[in-house]
């Protein structure tokens, strides 16, 4: 279980998340009166609005000053900006992080404003399509666990797991695999069970049926097509006793 551990650790570090943050507009407000609030070394401070019907948006800099809340009238943040700092990062749970940098250090005493939105071409796995969007299973690895005792004393037919780390949903995956030769199960001792919940940071877990190239775990057509890519060989083993980490990306 300590490979477990120290893969969840990694996983949580990754980008698996859905969307990107896109800046449509950045500008200085001429009219607005001058601001007075002041930095720690008494300089005056920037205001900047941040306009965005993304709401829970976090802000990461030196040059934040104070809490920032989401005025839901408004649809926008308001918060008072060190000017000795030239960048602000975005961050959300379904967004991945995004650094915006200042053409130009802002200006104590002036006012701007910023418009965050969602990029539109940004991947949403909900609406994912392989035949518009070939997947690429980027990695398989061994790693130790000792689940996959537990789990083949309850159901006889799991004789490999696979945990996949990706963003599809168990609806999607399902269609690129050869549900023939695996299942798909979220409970990892007792029982099969519909996907719905990550478990360990990784999205979900396949049972293997039986000792298999890993080219027969995939579905047929698609793999004709050249919908599915592999970044390794497609021949090699699903070992029985087993237990993998499959990285899928598209």
């Amino acid at each position: 279980m300590k490979s477990f551990y120290f893969l969840f650790l990694f996983l949580i570090s990754l980008n698996l998340f859905s969307f990107e943050f896109e800046v449509s507009e950045f500008v200085k407000l001429d009219k607005e009166p001058e601001v007075t609030v002041k930095d720690v070394n008494d300089r005056a401070c920037a205001k900047l609005t941040i306009y965005s019907d993304i709401e829970k948006v976090s802000f990461s800099s030196y040059g934040v000053k104070d809490p920032v809340e989401y005025d839901n009238k408004k649809k926008s943040y308001t918060f008072y900006y060190a000017t000795n700092y030239n960048s602000i990062v975005f961050k959300h749970k379904d967004f991945y992080k995004y650094k915006y940098v200042f053409k130009d250090r802002l200006l104590g005493g002036a006012t701007y404003k910023l418009v965050l939105g969602k990029k539109i071409d940004s991947k949403n796995p909900e609406t994912f399509d392989v035949d518009k969007t070939p997947v690429t299973f980027s990695k398989l690895e061994s790693v130790i666990s000792s689940v996959l005792v537990s789990k083949q004393s309850f159901e006889p037919q799991c004789k490999s797991l696979i945990y996949i780390v990706s963003d599809l949903p168990v609806s999607k995956l399902k269609s690129l695999f050869n549900l023939e030769t695996i299942y798909f199960t979220c409970n990892t001792e007792y029982k099969t069970e519909e996907c719905n919940d990550e478990i360990m940071g990784l999205d979900k877990v396949v049972c293997v049926k039986d000792k298999y190239e890993f080219s027969l775990l995939l579905n047929k057509a698609l793999l004709k097509q050249n919908k599915l890519a592999l970044t390794f060989d497609q021949k090699l083993l699903v070992e029985p006793g087993s237990t993998y980490n499959l990285f899928i990306t598209w």
